[in-house]
């Protein structure tokens, strides 16, 4: 992978995803040593460089990776417009603290841990009393410091352009004493053969996210609608079978047939939600299962999808006629709703059915 200085035409071009396209390329801002050791890439979670060059092709466009100068640069830069997006092991949580920025959907999750020198004094999170913790100002500006945790500990703040498995580096070798890093990067630096002792957890595991300008809503959609698909729409599904609960529950996966949109299940910040979506998320919780989604492909209707033994169950908020058609069987009515016409603020109301005659109405073909 190969990081520079933007390239030709204007350096600051804040915009959305039609002027991106006009340009034909994405510009992706990424933190000080973002491109080092490549070989280690994905090792301790998703591959972001992969990740995003399937993004970047997903929407047509060329990518340019964009290394700031420092790691408090980072947000800066993609306020000022000089990328489209940034990566930098952010949480959703810590980028509304910088504000002016948005999280898109969750890219993973990690756990962010207290890591010490292998065979330093620091062993435990009660031998942080007096204890050294190295860290750049601005990552350091991401840690809770009201917390019990910190009292008594020291901080060292270390230079903006050092990389966070620079700093992981160096307290394997024991020029540091102490830092704070995310469990997938200390994992990468581990597998390089460099040795740490991970302290304890300052949490339980929190999204990875990456960032975008509040003024960019098209292209942030445009990611969650690729995660989805990178999720969902692309796994590998099983062999199909047919199975009831016995099966079910031997497998510890329940299989939920369903469509992407709003009211069933899409992707949000934080992971995959929607009313159908979560109720059968309590059922398999209930049941003591796994609920693993199975999306038909394009051009496939979830009940036959069902019925070829894609899935166990099939939730969808359409009004469908379940009952009698193929080997599907309904359940107990769960919620009822109305269906209602919608028109244009502009139109006329409409006081009865007879007012729709001579209107062209865009409806589902169920």
């Amino acid at each position: 992978m190969a990081l520079g200085a933007l390239g030709c035409g204007p350096r600051f071009r804040p915009g959305d995803l039609p002027e991106i396209s006009d340009f034909g390329t994405l510009r992706v801002i990424v933190r000080p040593g973002f491109g080092e050791w490549p070989g280690a890439r994905g090792l301790g979670g998703v591959d972001e460089v992969a990740l995003v060059g399937r993004f970047a092709a997903r929407l047509g466009l060329g990518l340019e990776w964009v290394e700031a100068s420092g790691n408090d640069e980072v947000i800066p830069w993609l306020k000022e417009g000089r990328g489209d997006m940034a990566l930098g092991r952010f949480s959703p949580a810590g980028l509304e603290r910088v504000g002016g920025v948005v999280a898109g959907a969750t890219v993973d999750w990690v756990v962010d841990e207290v890591v010490a020198t292998q065979d330093g004094p620091v062993a435990t999170m009660e031998d942080l009393a007096g204890a050294v913790l190295s860290l750049p100002p601005s990552l350091m500006g991401r840690l809770n410091l009201s917390e019990e945790i910190w009292r008594g500990v020291f901080f060292d703040a270390i230079d903006e352009d050092i990389s966070v498995e620079r700093v992981l580096e160096q307290v394997a070798s024991g020029r540091y004493a102490v830092t704070v890093a995310d469990s997938a990067l200390v994992e990468v630096v581990r597998s390089l053969g460099f040795q740490l002792r991970t302290v304890g957890r300052l949490a339980e595991r929190r999204p990875l996210v990456w960032a975008f300008r509040k003024e960019s809503p098209m292209l942030r959609r445009a990611l969650d609608s690729f995660l989805f698909a990178e999720r969902v729409l692309a796994k590998v599904e099983d062999q199909p079978v047919c199975r009831d609960l016995g099966e079910i529950r031997q497998g510890r996966v329940l299989r939920l047939v369903s469509r992407n949109s709003p009211v069933t299940v899409t992707v949000e910040r934080g992971g995959l939600q929607g009313f159908e979506y979560d109720l059968v998320t309590a059922f398999a919780r209930e049941l003591g299962v796994r609920l693993e989604l199975a999306i038909p492909p394009p051009g496939i209707e979830p009940a036959a999808w069902l019925e070829a033994g894609h899935g166990d169950i099939m939730a969808l908020h359409e009004p469908l006629p379940v009952a009698g058609a193929g080997g599907n069987l309904a359940s107990i009515v769960y919620r009822n709703v109305d269906l209602v016409a919608v028109v244009a603020s502009r139109t006329v109301a409409l006081g009865g059915v007879v007012d729709l005659a001579g209107l062209q109405v865009a409806a589902s073909s169920a």
